[in-house]
């Protein structure tokens, strides 16, 4: 019979030895396998319960610098809960970043996430390196900040889920997110996803400017100021995200906006700029039916 057990860990300041109230974490099984998700309380405890309990495992909490939490990321080992209430030490962040590329979910495995490039091999440092210096130059190379991602083991992801690789699928081996950091302003100026496979070799594209050939695009307009672009075109009240084009070779503010269209239909308008230089790339307007 499976083994339903609750149990508890204390999160502390590394700092000051204060509990770290309302910090969002993960619990792992085998530093692999997904277990609960944990808030600590205003005592800094956080609960969680372990549907099929094993005392031969080992079982950590991972925390991220997301979802406010204002942390440096880590990966704590808590086994010895069997036992007592584990204490883990965390130290504060002056900011925090939310997630910033999407993850995938993998059937009961759960990817390594790397917290700094020197998580990776050395070899996937080397090549991860090189890629993007090779695009943006060294200096700007030093404004990509890793924000988490994925560390996939291709043999464990198999070994539990027999049937991908019987499909054939190969997912990548690292799905690194990074950021354009901005150390100013203390913010993130945009995000991307790298993605590679196990030797290290690129999959898909790197979805950055060629700024070490094309410097004036080293410049990335914030969403204010790209709002305000749009005011002038008479494009106010939309929903803004970033996109890399490939056709422009460039990072763009993709703004959307949807209006009452004739009969059932909705007016979806939007407006491409160019986020380096805050030009317009095109504005259109079409009406569909959008299925809610």
């Amino acid at each position: 019979m499976p083994t339903r057990r609750t149990f508890q860990f204390k999160m502390l300041n590394a700092e000051t030895g204060q509990p770290m109230a309302s910090k969002w974490c993960t619990v792992l099984k085998n530093a692999d396998e997904y277990v609960d998700g944990a808030h600590t309380d205003a005592e800094g405890i956080g609960t969680f319960t372990v549907l099929n309990y094993d005392s031969t495992a080992t079982y950590q909490v991972e925390i991220g610098n997301r979802s406010n939490n204002f942390v440096k990321p880590g990966l704590f080992d808590i086994t010895g809960i069997k036992n007592s209430i584990p204490v883990i030490k965390v130290s504060p962040s002056k900011t925090s970043t939310d997630f910033t590329c999407g993850e995938v979910l993998y059937g009961g495995y759960h990817p390594l996430e790397p917290y700094s490039i020197t998580d990776l091999p050395k070899s996937i440092q080397a090549k991860t390196k090189s890629l993007l210096i090779n695009r943006v130059g060294l200096t700007y190379y030093k404004n990509l900040v890793l924000n988490g991602g994925q560390i996939l083991d291709l043999k464990k992801f198999y070994d539990r889920n027999p049937k991908a690789k019987e499909n054939g699928w190969i997912p990548p081996a690292y799905s690194l997110c990074f950021m354009v950091w901005d150390s100013v302003a203390n913010k993130n100026l945009y995000s991307f996803s790298l993605k590679l496979n196990q030797q290290g070799k690129l999959i898909g594209i790197v979805e950055l400017p060629d700024i070490k050939h094309t410097p004036a695009k080293a410049k990335i307009i914030s969403q204010e100021q790209a709002k305000n672009i749009a005011k002038k075109e008479n494009f106010g009240d939309a929903d803004a995200r970033m996109q890399y084009s490939t056709t422009e070779g460039s990072i763009l503010w993709k703004l959307e906006r949807m209006d009452p269209g004739p009969a059932d239909s909705t007016a979806i308008s939007t407006l491409l700029i160019n986020a380096h230089s805050g030009k317009i790339i095109s504005k259109t307007k079409v009406n569909k039916i959008v299925m809610y």
